[in-house]
C-alpha cells in the first residue's frame, strides 16, 4: 500500500493488491471525506457542524464487483472438482466482509 499527502493535503492512497480507497478507510475507521480536509464546508453560522463529501457508490460498486469477481473465481474452481483450501475460504470470509463493509459505507443495514 502507498500513502502519501498530495500538495493540497488530500490524501492519495494505492492498495497494490485491489483494495478500494472505501475499504481501507473503513478499515481504519475513518471516512472518504477524511481523504479531502479541503473540501469541508463548515456551517458554524448555521449550527448544523461540517458537511461532509457526498459517498462515492462508484467506489463501493467497484470493491463489490472484485470482491463478487474474486468469489466466482474460487467457486468455479471448487464446482471443477478442485477442493478448496483454506486460503480459499478465508478469502471468500475476506470478500463477503468486505462486500458487507461497502453496504455499511453506502448506508445500507444488514
Amino acid at each position: 500500500m502507498s500513502i502519501r499527502e498530495a500538495e493540497d493535503g488530500k490524501v492519495l492512497l494505492k492498495c497494490w493488491t485491489g483494495c478500494g480507497a472505501a475499504e481501507i478507510v473503513n478499515s481504519l475507521g475513518l471516512s472518504l471525506a477524511d481523504l479531502f480536509p479541503g473540501d469541508r464546508r463548515h456551517l458554524a453560522d448555521h449550527g448544523t457542524g461540517p458537511l461532509r463529501r457526498p459517498f462515492d457508490y462508484r467506489d463501493a460498486l467497484a470493491g463489490v464487483a472484485h470482491e463478487a469477481t474474486v468469489a466466482l473465481l474460487i467457486v468455479e474452481a471448487a464446482r471443477t472438482g478442485r477442493p478448496l483450501s483454506d486460503e480459499d475460504v478465508q478469502r471468500l470470509r475476506q470478500a463477503e466482509e468486505r462486500i458487507d463493509a461497502a453496504l455499511r459505507a453506502a448506508g445500507g443495514a444488514r
